[in-house]
């Protein structure tokens, strides 16, 4: 089960933010070609002579979008088909956090090496081969770039100055070790100048993340003495700049910390919760960030404020879109501003449904009153929700065996954007005309209600629109078709 809230606690375990745009929108590295036929999406499959289904089940690879919002793909059999339109970096959900590099078009396999790690791999292409096992290499022989579980010792509390900068020699050191591997490996292998300088930046961005993590590590002290901020923190800025923007974890994580930290918080105040943080971080950023970087965190800042209810002012959304010409993220942001736009006048409260249209709204109730005298199963589910999206094929196939029968499948999203609904529920597949919008569902009545707190939720309801399950089960399950047949 997955909490309404898993998106941002998501972002904060795993302290940073990745885009889905990809190596700076470059093409596929030299002489590597895509290796599957679906020019938008990437395929991987399990490598059946080295695991088995059950082992393939266990893993949990994760991405981000531009937003630097976190998907979890949905796992299926042997197979998990990801629908990409640009390179996307991802991330191994486990303690190391290895990085792979993808591109689409390309089918990879997946496989465990013998040090039990997660391989990825792409037959008879020994190029991306050798680019998809780099970070792995890496990890082993130096340690994680990016963290969830781990705490690296460099990032530990000290005693003083005199240790704090002992802790940052040894940051460089694991840098430059790490830049030498990369320089080996890339003697010793054929691998694309591309895929070279994203790693390259890779490394350099964790070891800037790293000095902020040591900061936070010991902020109580730093800020006694009046260091954290304009002497540490805002002294890693010059570096992100200087790096430049690219789409690695490390680097976007790197960027959100430093505007935590350079205002004087911890990792979590990276979250706009109300309008005086988002005032604080907008003009931050606006402050200390040019380019593309700006663009970067001024659309993730008011992502996150319509991902948290937040009222946004005009002025906002005016200053973004008059001082930003960035191509990749003022598409965005204006199809942020207009989803926002469309559903502001929608109160709290009021269990309102947006249609997939996303101009049309009905309220709970009036629903399930167009469906009396049949039975009804509701799905809830979210974008970001890898379990909900999981058991959508099953939830196809039992659509299909109750064809004609006296039943509707009724799908309510809980996602707090609505182009977030309306990308997902195309990709699904999931059609009208009843796949709904719960809007505002965090302050909804019927989440209340019903306590649904966690996600996927089913519901089956009675002909006569009273209730039969509050907590039905899964579609994947048999006792949910047993239900339906004894109340149909």
């Amino acid at each position: 089960m997955k909490n309404l809230n898993f998106n941002k606690i998501t972002l904060l375990a795993f302290a940073a933010l990745v885009t889905a745009a990809g190596c700076k929108q470059k093409a596929a590295p030299e002489k590597a070609k895509p290796t599957g036929t679906a020019a938008q999406s990437v395929s991987l499959m399990l490598d059946t002579g080295k695991a088995n289904k059950e082992s393939f089940e266990n893993i949990h690879l994760y991405y981000h979008d531009l937003f630097g919002r976190g998907h979890t793909p949905t796992l299926t059999g042997a197979r998990l088909k990801l629908p990409l339109k640009a390179p996307v970096m991802l991330v191994n959900a486990d303690e190391k956090q290895t990085f792979f590099l993808v591109y689409p078009g390309e089918r990879v396999y997946l496989r465990y090496t013998r040090t039990d790690s997660l391989q990825l791999f792409i037959p008879r292409n020994e190029q991306r081969t050798r680019e998809l096992d780099f970070f792995r290499q890496l990890i082993q022989k130096t340690g994680s770039l990016y963290y969830a579980l781990t705490v690296m010792p460099y990032h530990q509390k000290v005693s003083g100055l005199d240790a704090l900068h002992s802790s940052e020699r040894v940051i460089n050191q694991v840098k430059n070790k790490r830049l030498n591997f990369l320089k080996a490996y890339a003697t010793r292998y054929k691998i694309s100048n591309s895929f070279t300088q994203l790693a390259a930046h890779s490394i350099k961005s964790t070891a800037i993340n790293d000095s902020l993590l040591l900061y936070i590590g010991n902020r109580p002290w730093l800020l006694k003495q009046g260091l954290y901020q304009q002497q540490l923190a805002e002294a890693k800025i010059p570096a992100l700049k200087a790096l430049g923007y690219s789409t690695n974890p490390s680097f976007f994580a790197a960027c959100a910390n430093a505007v935590a930290f350079g205002l004087g918080g911890a990792p979590g105040d990276r979250y706009v919760e109300d309008t005086t943080a988002l005032r604080r971080h907008f003009y931050y950023i606006q402050q200390k960030f040019t380019g593309r970087i700006r663009s970067f965190l001024w659309a993730s800042t008011l992502y996150n404020a319509v991902f948290n209810s937040v009222p946004i002012a005009q002025n906002y959304w005016q200053t973004y879109l008059s001082q930003s010409d960035d191509a990749v993220y003022n598409p965005l942001v204006t199809k942020l501003k207009d989803s926002e736009s469309s559903i502001k006048d929608f109160k709290p409260g009021t269990n309102q449904l947006l249609g997939r249209d996303g101009k049309t709204a009905l309220s709970f109730d009036s629903l399930i009153a167009r469906h009396r005298n049949k039975l009804i199963l509701l799905d809830f589910w979210a974008s970001w929700c890898g379990p909900c999206r999981a058991e959508i094929p099953d939830s196809k196939k039992l659509q299909q065996q109750y064809a004609g029968k006296n039943i509707v499948f009724v799908n309510i999203s809980t996602d707090a954007v609505v182009s977030d609904w309306q990308k997902a529920a195309q990709e699904e597949g999931i059609g009208t005309p009843d796949s709904y919008l719960l809007l505002k569902a965090d302050r909804s009545p019927l989440v209340k209600r019903y306590s649904i707190y966690s996600i996927p939720r089913y519901m089956l309801i009675g002909k006569n629109g009273k209730m039969i399950n509050a907590n039905a089960p899964r579609p994947s399950e048999p006792k949910l078709k047993q239900m339906i047949d004894q109340n149909l």
